[in-house]
């Protein structure tokens, strides 16, 4: 009567997204549906989430299906296409089922796997990582922009070197889920260690 569902232990949700079965697990799952409040899950403790593009985990997650925007919580660690994304707080923008943008705010940080096998890495206190049909297009870093990235030779595509930057703010652009360009902005520092 109060449009509220509380599920507790071991649950297990199944929603099919674009043509795929997104998975979530948590100690307690609760949807609440009432004009009050509006519609909203809450899962918490132990939430994690697997579909084909996107896995991650945190201490508690929240579905507002208004904005339908997913918030995760307390040491939140997202996995997407070779990519790690760890923050303090993530929240992801859905758009027709599929993932439009990522947000993080404080301690944000990105490792990402390059096709020499090293790990390209990327931290500022808030980052917007924009995605077009589940693959990501861009990250725009917001504040305290640090980077680490290997420099690749183009003909043998053995490993020059590797960049370390510091800067206040950058945008990285990517091209079929690799980095192809990174723009530093406001006092960049650049050192290259061969």
């Amino acid at each position: 009567s109060e449009g509220i569902t509380k599920v507790y232990g071991n649950v297990l949700m199944k929603k099919i997204v674009d043509l795929d079965t997104m998975f979530l697990t948590a100690d307690t799952l609760m949807s609440i549906d009432n004009e009050e409040t509006g519609k909203f899950l809450l899962a918490y403790y132990n939430v994690k989430i697997h579909k084909f593009d996107l896995q991650g985990k945190s201490d508690s997650l929240s579905y507002v299906v208004s904005d339908s925007i997913l918030y995760f919580f307390r040491d939140p660690v997202l996995w997407n296409e070779g990519s790690q994304i760890t923050a303090d707080s993530i929240n992801v923008e859905l758009a027709e089922d599929r993932i439009d943008k990522l947000n993080t705010s404080s301690n944000s940080f990105i490792v990402s796997l390059d096709s020499s096998g090293q790990y390209n890495q990327v931290k500022g206190r808030k980052m917007v990582a924009s995605f077009h049909r589940n693959s990501i297009e861009k990250v725009d870093v917001n504040g305290n922009g640090e980077s680490i990235y290997f420099v690749l030779d183009e003909l043998t595509n053995d490993i020059m070197g590797m960049n370390k930057i510091l800067c206040s703010n950058m945008q990285i652009q990517f091209k079929e889920n690799q980095v192809n360009t990174i723009s530093f902005y406001t006092n960049p520092e650049g050192l290259f260690i061969p």
